[in-house]
């Protein structure tokens, strides 16, 4: 009897540590695609991680392990089905640390394209991480707005997350607590930029430190798809990245990686020389060109122009400044949508402008505005774009929201390029962005529940949200764009494309000699969106770049795509 007490005893030591565990963070959602998920959520101690989810919240029937024992738990769910709700409970091999509720759960992204027409709800704030009543006030009137609907495609956080320098407790308290949004980030996957509050607790102006080593609290909290597996170029770094979701491209930038050290000065705060040899540049580059999204919103934190906390005009504005000559000039020979930033502590947004990359009294409206219109659709005076002038003259819009926790008193709210401003001590809001088809509407929300603004943005020559035609001659084939995604892809990997008529159809997969490993598929196929799984698993093909082949009696469409570790 004596030895069973002492084994007993023993039994309840050993296990002590995986008894009892605690949730301290989360959980909470990551790089949200057509197929998979990131789940996050931190522990008080180290232990294995698990999730376990399922269409059904009382039938949570799949579940992924990972037997690595740690505190900041990530896993990735996979070969989930486009735009589908599931469930999710978190826990460890000791049991469940977060049952499954009916506001724990997620839905997938619907396949991208250019020819989707899948509403998108957007909800993005800046310099939102105070704790303050103004944080809570924007983060009540955006659920009230959302009424019944409750569902947020895209969660864009524009910087300054977690004042006043970023480091983990800020982030509890200001961000992650119960009374902030925690309950939200249980539904709400956010795609995220630093800002330089958050980057004291990383690398603090001005850094003298190769930006590929940047480490700190914001990079241990967020995920990002920097292998590209949410769309776009792969990055190769968490600084920077890209992704696609229905027919936006998003391109999340990091203004915070100027440095007085040339080789490290990736935005040229100091000259231009460090901007034309930055990474960065070379990343966007390639990701601009690689783009086929009719609708391209980028977003960073340091506004190129802003009269509020921030004066664009101001010397010492380096950070600023240096964006705003250098990297806004490469999007807008893109010509990107949408410019999207916080730093200033108010709301402002532009007319449709063009060519304007200095201080305000260089600014000329004859020469740099576009469409001078307000862009409120309820006086018919929209914003008008023509995809088929590439590289034309269609303009940008710029939009500063800056007050999701923080405001400013008396600000000037006086550049030329703004249409409309907001500001002032009690000034809280955030920005809500709904596109469907080829209509984007932007309103600016206060945190009183009125709306502050509003403009739209319709564009000619891609599909509208009632099925329109396309007007470009390029998209009147009947085979039309082939993605394979992700890409770089580990185990699955998703064929897209779409048919305008019943058609025979051969999908095969190649290596880079054009010799076939496998056939996809092969038979007839309706008019509409297709879509084929490639299980690398199954195939046993290794890391590497292969060819994914379309056929359907009159032509073929090829993609690459490279398998990764």
């Amino acid at each position: 009897m004596k030895k069973l007490i002492i084994i007993l005893m023993l039994s309840i030591f050993f296990n002590s540590d995986s008894n009892a565990q605690t949730l301290v963070r989360g959980p909470y959602l990551q790089v949200n695609t057509s197929n998979s998920i990131v789940v996050r959520w931190d522990t008080d101690s180290t232990t294995d991680s698990r999730v376990y989810y399922g269409k059904n919240l009382n039938n949570l029937d799949m579940n992924e392990v990972l037997s690595d024992k740690v505190i900041k738990h990530k896993v990735k769910l996979t070969n989930l089905e486009p735009n589908t709700k599931y469930y999710y409970s978190v826990g460890d091999s000791s049991g469940i640390l977060s049952a499954s509720e009916e506001a724990q759960h997620f839905y997938t992204a619907p396949i991208p394209g250019p020819e989707s027409t899948d509403p998108i709800r957007i909800w993005a704030i800046g310099d939102f991480g105070k704790g303050n009543q103004g944080q809570k006030d924007v983060r009540d009137a955006y659920l009230n707005y959302l009424g019944d609907s409750l569902r947020t495609n895209v969660w864009l956080w524009l910087g300054d997350n977690a004042y006043d320098d970023g480091n983990e407790q800020e982030y509890s308290d200001k961000v992650f607590d119960e009374t902030i949004y925690s309950s939200i980030l249980k539904n709400m996957p956010f795609w995220p930029c630093p800002g330089n509050h958050d980057y004291n607790s990383v690398c603090p102006i001005i850094c003298t430190e190769n930006p590929t080593h940047h480490e700190g609290v914001y990079y241990n909290i967020v995920s990002v798809p920097e292998d590209g597996e949410a769309g776009g170029t792969p990055s190769g770094l968490p600084l920077y990245y890209s992704f696609d979701y229905g027919n936006i491209h998003f391109i999340s930038l990091n203004s915070e990686i100027g440095s007085s050290v040339e080789d490290y000065d990736w935005t040229g705060i100091m000259s231009t020389a460090g901007w034309n040899n930055s990474p960065m540049k070379a990343w966007l580059e390639e990701d601009l060109d690689q783009n086929e999204q009719p609708w391209v919103i980028a977003f960073w934190h340091q506004v190129p122009f802003s009269k509020g906390s921030h004066d664009s005009d101001d010397q010492w504005e380096l950070y600023m400044k240096g964006m705003r000559e250098n990297v806004v000039p490469l999007l807008e020979s893109y010509d990107v949508d949408m410019i999207l930033c916080g730093h200033s502590h108010v709301y402002e947004r532009s007319y449709m402008i063009k060519g304007f990359y200095g201080s305000s009294g260089d600014f000329d409206s004859s020469v740099h505005v576009i469409n001078g219109l307000s862009g409120n659709p309820d006086l018919g005076e929209e914003y008008i774009k023509n995809v088929d002038l590439v590289g034309g003259n269609n303009g940008t819009m710029y939009v500063v929201s800056g007050n999701g926790g923080s405001s400013t008193s008396n600000p000037e709210l006086n550049h030329p390029i703004m249409a409309a401003a907001d500001g002032g001590s009690s000034a809280y809001g955030s920005v809500v962005i709904e596109v469907s088809g080829n209509q984007l509407d932007l309103i600016y929300l206060k945190s009183d529940s009125t709306i502050g603004d509003k403009f739209s943005i319709v564009k000619k020559g891609i599909p509208t949200s009632d099925g329109g035609a396309i007007s470009n001659p390029k998209e009147q084939s009947n085979l039309n764009q082939l993605k394979v995604f992700p890409h770089p892809f580990t185990d699955y990997a998703n064929v897209y494309y779409s048919l305008n008529k019943e058609t025979d159809v051969q999908v095969e997969l190649l290596d880079i000699t054009g010799k076939k490993i496998s056939t996809v598929f092969e038979g007839t196929l309706p008019a509409g969106p297709q879509n084929h799984y490639i299980n690398s698993n199954s195939l046993g093909i290794s890391k590497g770049m292969y060819l994914v082949t379309v056929n359907d009696g009159n032509e073929t469409k090829i993609e690459k795509i490279v398998k990764v570790e």
